[in-house]
């Protein structure tokens, strides 16, 4: 007897809601894509996209299970569940509010929220492991939609040796690779990442790491001081003037020191260590204004340190493309434009690809090749030994 779901993998041309919750935790984003083809010849269409925020008190939990100190174990096993649960809700909304139908869809591509990334071998009873933990799980998400989840992509390519992130280069590749321009895509999201696309680069001469933070320290610092979930277009950071001294020692993290692949998240950049700078800070008696401003410019230079250490001397940048929400803080897009003269700072909504909606047209995309059984971590990009299929792929039942 043939699988019930069988007819989704024999097709390649797909109808996919794709869902994002990045490390900001500032919601969850949704995306209506119509996706065709596979590989070089795939395209894609968003018919709609949608931002829902968590609900009362989620956002507080996600925060405290994020860091070792405060993390329970109770509620670390309940988030499968909880997450879900928020998926499932702000599906149903985002939907309703496009007036089209869950059986509309062919599938679901979800991320999930990852609560704690350790991309590094360590050794544990004797063996060298990795992890990455994202909550929001996808079998039971699909068992409350009544649609197929793809989820956990990360894992995969930790198996073999890579860090598991960044995961947005394929999508970069399938969209924005040019036949005569080199071009570097940025995500100013929590954590910033960089993908660079040489000119009509073949998927295994692209690679892409994370530069470090993005919005993730502005927008703990937006809570603490402006009681808002982040500096709205930046003008707090635009009222006041970095910090020499501390934007210099912000800037010896360890963590920059290290060549690519790298990936990184709140296990390096946690509340403690915004503690420890605001703590800094008052050491060195910088206001408030100068803060912001110095962290807006710590998100733009360690871009721009990784750029010049990284890529400048190999490659002759056209053109830089940006998305995430850190497209809306001025103070941070002033100082890359500033900083990459003369190559041109653009965003990725001039070339049709909203900023906010990007990374959930990406879960999208990545879970349509997931179903053509199409390897979508890239080597260059996570460190890993080979290609490999990414994504658990989890049916609802009973199927009528």
């Amino acid at each position: 007897m043939n699988h019930p779901f069988s007819i989704l993998f024999k097709s390649t041309e797909r109808r996919m809601l794709g869902l994002m919750t990045g490390t900001s935790l500032d919601g969850i984003d949704i995306a209506d894509v119509h996706i065709s083809g596979s590989g070089d010849e795939l395209t894609w269409s968003l018919k709609g996209y949608r931002s829902v925020p968590y609900r009362d008190g989620v956002k507080e939990i996600l925060l405290r299970n994020s860091q070792a100190e405060s993390a329970s174990l109770v509620e670390l096993t309940l988030l499968g569940d909880l997450l879900a649960q928020e998926y499932e809700e702000a599906i149903l909304f985002a939907v309703a509010g496009w007036h089209v139908s869950l059986s509309d869809f062919d599938a679901v591509g979800v991320h999930g929220q990852t609560m704690y990334h350790h991309p590094d071998e360590v050794r544990l009873a004797g063996r060298l492991v990795s992890g990455s933990f994202q909550a929001g799980d996808p079998s039971v998400l699909a068992a409350r939609l009544g649609l197929p989840v793809i989820g956990d992509f990360r894992v995969a390519d930790m198996a073999l040796g890579g860090q598991g992130a960044p995961l947005v280069p394929y999508f970069d590749y399938v969209t924005f690779r040019h036949a005569t321009e080199h071009r570097m895509l940025i995500n100013l999201g929590g954590i910033a990442n960089a993908t660079i696309l040489p000119a009509n680069a073949d998927v295994d001469e692209v690679y892409a790491f994370d530069t470090g933070p993005g919005n993730m320290i502005l927008d703990a610092l937006a809570v603490k001081y402006l009681d808002a979930p982040f500096d709205e277009g930046g003008e707090m950071a635009l009222r006041g003037t970095p910090d020499a001294t501390l934007l210099a020692e912000l800037l010896k993290h360890p963590f920059f020191d290290r060549k690519p692949p790298r990936s990184t998240g709140r296990e390096l950049f946690s509340a403690r260590y915004v503690n420890e700078l605001i703590a800094r800070c008052d050491a060195l008696g910088v206001s408030t204004e100068d803060l912001f401003a110095s962290v807006a410019a710590f998100t733009a230079d360690s871009i721009l340190c990784a750029w010049e250490r990284f890529v400048k001397s190999d490659l002759s940048l056209s053109r830089i493309l940006i998305s995430g929400g850190g497209v809306h803080n001025r103070a941070v897009m002033d100082r890359l434009e500033k900083g990459f003269h003369p190559v041109p700072v653009q965003t990725t909504d001039e070339y049709d690809v909203d900023p906010d909606a990007k990374e959930a047209i990406c879960f999208a995309v990545l879970a349509h090749e997931t179903l053509n059984g199409v390897p979508t971590n890239i080597p260059g990009a996570t460190g890993a030994s080979r290609p490999t299929v990414l994504g658990k792929i989890c049916f609802p039942g009973p199927v009528q």
